[in-house]
C-alpha cells in the first residue's frame, strides 16, 4: 500500500492509526485524502465519522472533571465533533442502506445529537413507552396520581424521550432533582 500513494486504503489506514493515538487533526486530513481518492467508499466515510465520534468521546471524558461552567463550554466542542461526524455516517448509509453497521452507527449518532425527528430512531424513542407504562402498572397507579416524574439514565437526556414521557404521564419531567 505504501508504494502506491494513490490507494485510498493507505490514507484510511493512516487516519485510523493517527486517530487511535489521539492525533485527530492529522487523522482527519489522512481520511480526507482517502475519500478524495475514493469518494463513494462507505467504509472510509464511516471510519472518518468514527474518528470524529472518538474525538467527541475524548472531549466528553476530559470534561467529566470540569465544573458546570467549564463543562458548558466544552459541551459546544463535544457536540461539534459529533455534528462533524454526521455527514460521513449519512453518506455511508446512503451508499449501503442494507448495511446494519452503518444504520446502527447513524442511528446512534442521531440519538446522541437528540435528532428526534429522524425516522431511524423513532422506534427506539417509542420503545420507551413500554417501560413507563409497565412502571405505572407495577406501582398500581395511573399517571394522574403521580406527584413527580424523575428521569434517570443516559437516554432520558434525549428530548424526544422526555417528550414521550411527558405525553404519557401528563407531567413535565423533573431535571433538577438528583438521586
Amino acid at each position: 500500500i505504501e508504494r502506491e500513494p494513490n490507494v485510498g486504503q493507505y490514507y484510511n489506514s493512516k487516519g485510523s492509526i493517527l486517530a487511535r493515538i489521539g492525533r485527530f487533526e492529522e487523522s482527519f486530513k489522512a481520511f480526507e485524502q482517502a475519500i478524495a481518492i475514493e469518494p463513494n467508499n462507505a467504509l472510509f466515510l464511516e471510519t472518518l465519522g468514527f474518528a470524529y465520534v472518538d474525538l467527541g468521546n475524548k472531549l466528553n471524558d476530559d470534561a467529566a472533571y470540569y465544573d458546570a461552567k467549564e463543562y458548558a463550554k466544552a459541551k459546544v466542542e463535544i457536540d461539534k465533533a459529533y455534528q462533524n461526524a454526521l455527514p460521513y455516517f449519512e453518506k455511508a448509509y446512503e451508499l449501503e442502506p442494507d448495511n446494519y453497521d452503518y444504520k446502527r452507527s447513524l442511528r446512534s449518532l442521531y440519538y446522541r445529537l437528540g435528532m428526534n425527528d429522524k425516522e431511524l430512531i423513532r422506534d427506539l424513542v417509542e420503545s420507551t413507552a413500554g417501560p413507563v407504562n409497565q412502571a405505572l402498572k407495577d406501582a398500581g397507579i395511573t399517571a394522574d396520581k403521580l406527584h413527580k416524574v424523575l428521569l434517570v439514565g443516559g437516554s432520558t437526556r434525549v428530548p424526544a424521550v422526555q417528550e414521550l414521557v411527558k405525553r404519557i404521564t401528563g407531567k413535565e419531567p423533573d431535571r433538577k432533582s438528583v438521586v
